[in-house]
This record gives C-alpha cells, structure tokens and sequence, in this order.
C-alpha cells in the first residue's frame, strides 16, 4: 500500500471520528466494516473511532492480531499532518512527540505512517527534548 492509499484510509477515519456518537445502530454495521476494511484498526480502537462500545463493534468485526497498540482518534489530524510531511520526505519532532503525548503509541504511529518504530521513537524524543528546551 503506498503513503497515498493509507492517506486517504486515515481521512475516512478521521471523518468517521468526527461524527462519532452521531450513528445509529442500524449504521454500525456499514461504518464498522468500513474500517475493519482497511485492515489497520482493532476492536478496541474502531469502537474509540465510532463511539460505540467494543461489545458493539465486536458484532461486526472478528479480533485479528496484525493490529492493536495504543491510540487515540483525537490524533488522527496530526498523524494526516505527519504523514504529509513524511510524503515530501520532512519531519516534525514536536509533532510526533505531542503525537505520543495525547495517547498514540510511536508503534502504532509508525504502523500508520509507514516508517521503521526506531524512527518514530527517536522523532518522538528528540521532540520531547525541543518541548523542554523550548519550555525551559
């Protein structure tokens, strides 16, 4: 899958996490097997994205172990801002690092974003140092 592709399954996300709490049962199914589809989400993390409870979720979705890891919907704006600086070869140490901060593991940013976990950590550190120099 290339950056674009996960891009624009990130955007869905992300438009999906904006109504969340807006659906109603009978559009659970749909919107469930719409994220299921793209083969990034777990139970846990569709049911944060949808605002639904997991036992909800789990109706229309199977657990998989290919995903899982810390996360928080709320980031997936700054994780679309990572992946548009990482499309042009750019990074942002305070973005990953207040990416890290608001709930999102380096691992599963690193999973979304395509890039090596080391990568993701050291960006995330290095952006933690930059907070505190520039917080004194």
């Amino acid at each position: 899958m290339d950056i674009n592709e996960r891009e624009e399954m990130l955007r869905t996300a992300a438009e999906i996490y904006r109504m969340s709490g807006l659906y109603s049962d009978e559009q659970l199914p749909d919107i469930v097997k719409t994220l299921d589809g793209q083969g990034l989400w777990s139970i846990s993390q569709v049911a944060k994205i949808i605002g639904a409870s997991p036992t909800k979720v789990r109706r229309y979705m199977t657990k998989t172990s290919k995903t899982g890891g810390r996360f928080d919907p709320a980031t997936l704006p700054l994780i679309l801002e990572e992946i548009e600086l990482a499309k042009t070869g750019e990074s942002n140490p305070v973005l990953t690092a207040e990416i890290w901060r608001r709930g999102t593991s380096p691992g599963f940013l690193a999973l979304l974003i395509e890039q090596p976990v080391a990568t993701v950590q050291w960006r995330a550190a290095r952006g933690r140092d930059l907070i505190e120099e520039r917080d004194g």
